[in-house]
């Protein structure tokens, strides 16, 4: 009886060279992948910023203003669809921009129900908990970050917010200016266009909409992209009303940056991206380097310094 001769098949040697071009290839592939997947949501923040600036100027085809960035202490309260447009209204300038992204039944949530009512409290705390996908750069994850504001007028601090990585421009004060903080919306220290009340004209921006910022990516520590950090400006959420978390200024204690792991900053623009994109007041959106002129970004800032501004190519 004949012996059946040897199937071939792999030696070891041949089975390691095997996988060391596997790795290889890979090692040369992932790069260009994450180059392609960080290219795809660089365009995604543009078009994103795109669409809050037609949402913008929808608002003001409405109700002849931009949208205000909410009543007195708003940073306490979540928006209230009773309250209209107007000066009466808590919520911020995303929350009172939701009819204008066809997002109107997220923006009456709850106006069934009285005022103050538990019913119509509870629709609010699913109201701020509600992802709303124009307002999140796929950089930095879900859109989610755990709570830590208690609002007055939603019976609870939310376990969670639904995030926005989009700040209005508050204008180009500085913290010491005795600006860029919560307190100055009441003082009216700000200068910028997205959180006087009731909401400013665009005849009020008179250095130009095409070189005035309208909003754009905030900077944000990595460290916390999906938890709370009051250093960092990130324990609140969209439908909160004036508050750093959703409003930045043009000039600060640092420049424009790169999300940078272990730095925070609660009043400056920037963004996990090569260049941070902002909108301007004419609805266009430019992808800003992070070695602007400090002087030029910081005029880009004010509605109405009547300084020349000269945009980077």
């Amino acid at each position: 009886m004949k012996t059946a001769p040897p199937r071939p098949g792999f030696t070891l040697i041949e089975l390691l060279v095997v996988i060391a071009i596997i790795a290889i290839l890979v090692g040369i592939l992932l790069p260009a992948v994450q180059k392609v997947r960080e290219s795809a949501n660089r365009s995604t923040c543009q078009n994103n910023l795109k669409t809050i600036g037609l949402a913008c100027q929808g608002h003001v085809d409405t109700n002849g203003r931009l949208p205000t960035s909410g009543h007195g202490f708003g940073w306490r309260f979540a928006g209230v669809p009773h309250q209209g447009f107007g000066v009466n209204q808590f919520g911020g300038w995303q929350y009172n921009i939701l009819p204008f992204l066809e997002q109107s039944a997220l923006h009456d949530k709850g106006i069934q129900f009285a005022e103050g009512s538990a019913a119509r409290q509870a629709e609010s705390r699913q109201m701020v908990q509600t992802v709303v996908k124009t307002y999140v750069c796929p950089s930095r994850g879900s859109g989610m970050v755990s709570g830590n504001i208690s609002l007055t007028n939603i019976g609870a601090k939310p376990s969670s917010w639904a995030r926005s990585d989009y700040a209005g421009n508050g204008g180009n004060k500085t913290p010491s200016d005795g600006a860029c903080l919560e307190a100055d919306y009441n003082t009216r220290a700000l200068n910028g266009v997205l959180w006087q009340q009731p909401g400013i004209k665009l005849s009020g921006i008179r250095d130009g909409l095409s070189t005035t910022y309208l909003a754009g990516e905030r900077y944000l520590n990595p460290d916390f992209y999906n938890v709370s950090g009051n250093a960092a400006g990130n324990d609140g959420g969209w439908a909160q009303g004036h508050d750093l978390d959703v409003f930045r200024c043009t000039k600060g204690p640092m420049n424009p940056m790169q999300d940078t792991p272990g730095v925070s900053s609660r009043v400056i623009f920037g963004s996990p991206h090569a260049v941070f994109n902002m909108v301007m007041c004419d609805g266009s959106v430019r992808g800003m380097p992070y070695s602007i002129d400090p002087v030029m970004h910081g005029r880009m800032g004010s509605i109405s310094d009547n300084q020349r501004v000269t945009l980077p190519d």
